[in-house]
């Protein structure tokens, strides 16, 4: 009987089909019919239905592999006086499958509520336990506040704005620990200087402040600095050649005069200050080859996964946008699932750059397999990132055994 799939595809009459879920592909689901001896494979991750043929290598596998159940199947057609399918056929059947990968998407213990697992690579990481690292995705975050009441204190006020916070969850993936793992801590210092002119004037200026609290130094700006001018011509231009030239040097912005002229500088009070904190950057390098025609389904998803959560999200009108997914990112023990306290921390972060190499080998190579647009036959993907906000001292605990951040 030639295989129609507008009536004979799992879902139309499914008392009359046996699903065979493959023991080493659960993406793929023999569906076997009894009264017509039809069988088809149903691959998930592509929705695709495919006749297997009578007299075939794959027909020949099915029967041997799901012999027992195929031969419950038939018992189940046969009168009442048939014995009853076994358990072990009643385990083999099961609905068509809805989600992309072929089951319900797996979530870890550590998954964030809600959050589904995109696809795992390589794709045996799911089972086995190696260590991993995992990219969960959250929506855009609502909207902040910027200072506010302080918890037991009168203060109105802080002097921060407050932390952002994740959206909803939008899915992980999981990849397996690429080489070259590093982090980079770093703080803002940098040299500043504070010449003899700049000390006389913020001494007065201090000074005005102390003994007029409350009153606005802003109006008086310029009447403190011509008055510390004054003060510093009066002082010394008569008794110093050098203070001459270096009054004169700032008067008419001649950089160097003092140098040209003398040959000496006035004393720039050179010193190493702090400017503030950075933000650390993160950068993953992941190469994918597919080994098969579902791996190669698996690796394109994980690419738009990435790709899709970095891109700018309009508004309706588009008069104003909403900024991209933000991103979690935790090294894990593959043994237990919890974080890998020997590698570091990673606040959430922004994905900045997603850089995708199609030829890493030096050719131009694609899988001859047109149902699945042809995959190239390996990708290289490079994930740039960068904290949110920055590491603080207060964000590290006191455990002998985690690295922190």
């Amino acid at each position: 009987m030639p295989f129609d799939p507008a009536l004979s595809v799992p879902g139309s009459k499914l008392s009359s089909w046996t699903g065979l879920r493959s023991p080493t592909d659960p993406s793929l689901t023999t569906w076997y019919h009894p009264a017509t001896g039809t069988m088809v494979d149903y691959n998930s991750r592509r929705d695709t239905f495919a006749e297997i043929s009578r007299g075939t290598t794959r027909r020949s596998a099915v029967e041997k592999t799901f012999g027992s159940a195929i031969r419950a199947a038939d018992r189940a057609l046969r009168p009442p006086t048939t014995p009853a399918p076994s358990p072990a056929s009643t385990a083999a059947a099961t609905a068509r499958p809805s989600s992309p990968s072929g089951s319900t998407p797996s979530s870890s213990s550590s998954a964030p509520a809600g959050s589904k697992i995109f696809g795992y690579y390589p794709r045996e990481l799911e089972k086995t336990q190696q260590d991993r690292i995992k990219f969960s995705r959250f929506k855009p975050s609502p909207s902040r506040t910027i200072g506010g009441a302080t918890a037991g204190s009168s203060t109105l006020v802080t002097g921060a704005v407050t932390s952002r916070r994740n959206g909803d969850a939008d899915g992980a993936v999981i990849l397996g620990i690429q080489g070259q793992i590093g982090d980079s801590n770093a703080v803002d210092w940098s040299g500043m200087t504070l010449d003899p002119i700049q000390i006389r004037a913020a001494k007065i200026s201090l000074d005005f402040m102390a003994n007029n609290p409350g009153k606005d130094l802003g109006q008086k700006t310029n009447a403190l600095l011509g008055q510390s001018m004054g003060e510093l011509k009066n002082a010394l231009a008569s008794k110093n050649k050098e203070i001459q030239i270096l009054l004169a040097q700032q008067a008419v912005q001649a950089q160097g005069l003092l140098s040209r002229l003398t040959g000496q500088v006035a004393n720039p009070n050179l010193e190493l200050l702090f400017n503030g904190p950075t933000l650390r950057p993160f950068n993953f390098t992941f190469r994918m080859t597919p080994r098969d025609a579902d791996e190669a389904y698996l690796i394109k998803q994980i690419i738009k996964f990435f790709k899709k959560g970095m891109a700018v999200q309009g508004v309706e009108g588009d008069i104003f946008l909403k900024s991209p997914c933000i991103f979690d990112i935790e090294y894990q023990v593959g043994a237990s699932g919890g974080r890998h306290t020997s590698l570091p921390k990673i606040k959430t972060c922004g994905l900045i750059g997603c850089d995708i190499n199609y030829t890493p080998d030096g050719s131009y190579m694609t899988i001859n397999d047109a149902s699945n647009g042809y995959p190239m036959t390996c990708y290289e993907m490079t994930l740039r990132f960068s904290e949110l906000e920055p590491v603080y001292a207060r964000d590290y605990d006191d455990s002998d055994t985690d690295i922190g951040y």
